[in-house]
């Protein structure tokens, strides 16, 4: 219920992961819809990867009009994010520095130790390092 919801500083959405396909179902339809919508008094919406509902490489597809206000990419940005509007981070160190030279990745600066970094927009949409 938004009650719930708005007992609580920020809601985290890892829903679904990369690999979904298809529209979203019940009972998670109903869910993305509320975050949709939002509202006053509604807390932000932090994504985990890619918006749940969202296509891997196209984005909103389904038109379910989610945006949460931002979103943390795992290892890589997906190519949906080029359609996401909100702060956008990217976390984890996974690939191995020779393993994405093999495959010809370029991967984020990070700085020192950290483990998140935040994208900047680009002008025109997308994002940036």
């Amino acid at each position: 219920p938004p009650s719930a919801a708005a007992a609580h500083d920020v809601v985290v959405d890892a829903l679904f992961g990369f690999s979904f396909r298809g529209p979203p179902r019940a009972p998670f339809e109903d869910v993305i819809r509320r975050w949709a919508e939002g509202g006053e008094g509604s807390p932000p919406v932090l994504a985990v990867d890619l918006p749940s509902g969202w296509d891997v490489e196209k984005g909103d597809v389904f038109n379910t009009g989610y945006q949460p206000e931002s979103v943390i990419s795992l290892t890589l940005p997906k190519l949906c994010m080029t359609s996401f509007s909100g702060r956008h981070f990217i976390g984890g160190r996974f690939l191995p520095p020779p393993l994405a030279e093999a495959l010809n990745v370029t991967t984020p600066a990070y700085v020192a130790d950290d483990l998140i970094l935040e994208l900047s927009p680009r002008p025109g949409g997308g994002e940036g390092v």
